[in-house]
């Protein structure tokens, strides 16, 4: 049976990049099984989406998104056409970044593709193919799971007051908002209200955040075996979708399975 992984960041990066260290042996079992495709790996497209935009660019592209609307005369009388869509500055990805991906691609990992909601059409460049085929039937069905989990997120969040996933992002725009008295703008917004570097920090960290949280939401939509990272969530001031305590809820409610780069390599030997 093919083993279907989720592979965080801080892990597909080492994998396509051996670098000498204690631990070398695991990644290098791991790029063994994925070329045998013993693995079957897979990466959120949000690494294109979210990280993909620069964290000196973040405060910039984020906060200067806008929601628009177009109105124009329908060929049917007495109607009026409207569009709404989000508009936002589309940042160059950088060429480190691409070549990681085509790096990614080479190897035969492959994006998952999250929902589309307005506001959040977070595209990946029309030139990248970076997803296998699926089904439109199984699309749906993943992307209906993908928005239980979501709302769960966010209920969990109000329970607990604690901002995990996207929430942080949105919460800290909603924060600045109000502070800065801006009304009839959306979240997105606020997050290009940050007056100091250290403000300008807490966009950064809140957009990996809502990255990690969206690979974690994706991950449950395609029901993929495990997910492996490195991530412990202890480098984040507050919550992290990847702390200690999230990662019990998340296994209790949706049967997530984290594994370490060393803990994936001990399942592989056992295949």
């Amino acid at each position: 049976m093919v083993i279907k992984v989720t592979f965080d960041t801080n892990v597909f990066k080492r994998v396509i990049d051996l670098k000498e260290g204690r631990d070398k042996i695991h990644y290098e079992k791991i790029l063994a099984a994925i070329k045998s495709e013993a693995i079957r790996g897979y990466f959120s497209d949000t690494f294109v989406t979210l990280e993909g935009v620069m964290r000196k660019h973040r405060t910039k592209i984020f906060g200067g998104r806008k929601i628009s609307s177009f109105s124009s005369l329908s060929k049917f009388p007495n109607t009026i056409n409207i569009t709404i869509g989000a508009s936002m500055c589309k940042p160059d990805i950088h060429e480190n970044h691409i070549r990681t991906i085509t790096s990614l691609l080479e190897l035969g990992l492959r994006g998952l593709r999250g929902q589309v909601y307005l506001g959040d059409n977070f595209s990946v460049p029309s030139n990248m193919d970076i997803y296998e085929f699926t089904a439109i039937d199984e699309l749906i069905k993943f992307r209906e799971k993908m928005g239980k989990v979501e709302i769960a997120i966010g209920n969990r969040n109000q329970a607990t007051g604690k901002n995990v996933s996207k929430c942080r992002a949105r919460e800290l725009g909603l924060k600045w908002l109000k502070r800065d008295h801006r009304d009839g703008e959306i979240w997105y917004q606020g997050l290009g209200l940050c007056r100091d570097e250290c403000e300008s920090k807490q966009v950064i960290e809140a957009i990996a955040e809502w990255a990690d949280g969206e690979s974690i939401i994706r991950h449950i939509g395609y029901g993929n075996n495990y997910f492996c990272t490195s991530d412990e969530g202890k480098s984040t001031k507050g919550a992290s979708i990847f702390d200690s305590d999230h990662r019990k809820w998340l296994a209790c409610e949706f049967g997530v399975k984290f594994v370490t780069p060393k803990e994936l390599a001990e399942v592989i030997s056992a295949i």
